[in-house]
């Protein structure tokens, strides 16, 4: 996972990606970090870790109104957004669908 220290580094015309907008105060932050990173070996995409207090104008950019925000996006276009903490079962179903995994089921919490 790519940890943007500044605006140059995001680049949204990528095939595939993951946005992890966070803040290093947020409660489970650390463990949702985690699933994300786990995300990125099992369907091998790029993930990118954008803390919010840090680049508020990206924020405001991809209407991120809360924290943690997971936006995939597919050559810029956003093909789902996700808001607030959910389960690693909740995660890797919508990897699942995204990826289109022909029922084949990831296990990522067992890592």
């Amino acid at each position: 996972m790519l940890f943007i220290t500044q605006q140059e580094d995001i680049n949204i015309d990528l095939q595939l990606q993951v946005l992890y907008f966070y803040a290093n105060w947020a409660p489970l932050h650390k463990k949702f970090l985690s699933m994300i990173e786990k995300i990125e070996n099992t369907y091998k995409t790029s993930c990118f870790a954008i803390d919010s207090d840090d680049f508020s104008n990206q924020c405001k950019r991809f209407s991120i109104t809360s924290i943690p925000t997971i936006l995939v996006l597919s050559h810029g276009n956003k093909l789902k957004k996700i808001n607030g903490f959910i389960s690693t079962y909740e995660l890797i179903s919508i990897f699942d669908d995204i990826y289109k995994c022909n029922g084949e089921k990831h296990d990522i919490s067992s890592d």
